[in-house]
């Protein structure tokens, strides 16, 4: 019986099973280097605080005792190239699936060897009305509650929690919306201000930092009538 011109070769199922092979394992492969873990922010600046001090000298330590005498200098220019050296490797890897993991917002970031965010931000919601000013919100703060339980849900969080340089583009949408629950349960409230607080995180050794200012500040006023 004639073969059917029509029917696949057992050629082509080979080059189509090896080509979906070969997708998967890449696939495969830049996932898994994106989880290899980070070496946070590293900088001069941060290993000059007492925080990092410290953790140069636990590692001076560690690493005597392999026989390596380091100085904290020494260490900390060393660990400084090879944090750097690694970040331009992982980016490099990273590149093919960037555009995807950005769309997808499925990008696994862990800190090996991290150290602590030097600000935390924090959402403030401030009222106006006839008695005066108020503040109804603020992360992290017990007697500054209202509706807590959602804005701390970590979903919610996401929408106002500023990057380095600013807060996400939700966080104008968030504000008009919750002005809008604010003026609908509240009546006497004529004003809303929502802001992000960077509050600094202290730490062992350091003095205490001034009040922090607000940021990203956006004032919504009760539409007449």
């Amino acid at each position: 019986m004639p073969a059917d011109p029509t029917e696949p070769s057992p050629q082509s199922f080979a080059w189509s099973a090896w080509l979906k092979a070969l997708l998967l394992m890449t696939l495969v492969v830049l996932n898994a280097l994106a989880t290899v873990p980070a070496f946070g922010n590293a900088s001069a600046e941060r290993l000059q605080r007492p925080y990092e001090q410290a953790e140069l000298g636990r590692w001076q330590g560690f690493l005597r005792g392999l026989g390596l005498e380091l100085s904290r200098e020494q260490l900390a220019e060393r660990y400084l190239a090879f944090a750097s050296r690694f970040a331009q490797v992982r980016a490099a890897l990273q590149a093919p699936l960037r555009g995807w993991t950005e769309l997808t917002q499925t990008q696994p970031v862990w800190t090996l060897f991290g150290t602590p965010d030097a600000f935390s931000p924090a959402l403030r919601l401030t009222v106006w009305d006839a008695s005066g000013e108020r503040v109804l919100y603020e992360s992290g703060d017990p007697e500054r509650h209202w509706q807590a339980e959602v804005l701390g849900y970590r979903r919610v969080r996401a929408a106002y929690n500023a990057s380095r340089s600013a807060p996400p583009h939700t966080y104008g949408p968030l504000c008009q919306r919750l002005s809008e629950l604010v003026f609908a349960e509240q009546p006497e409230v004529q004003r809303l201000r929502c802001a992000i607080v960077r509050r600094a995180v202290p730490v062992p050794g350091e003095a205490a930092q001034r009040e922090p200012e607000e940021q990203a500040v956006i004032d919504i006023v009760r539409s007449p009538g």
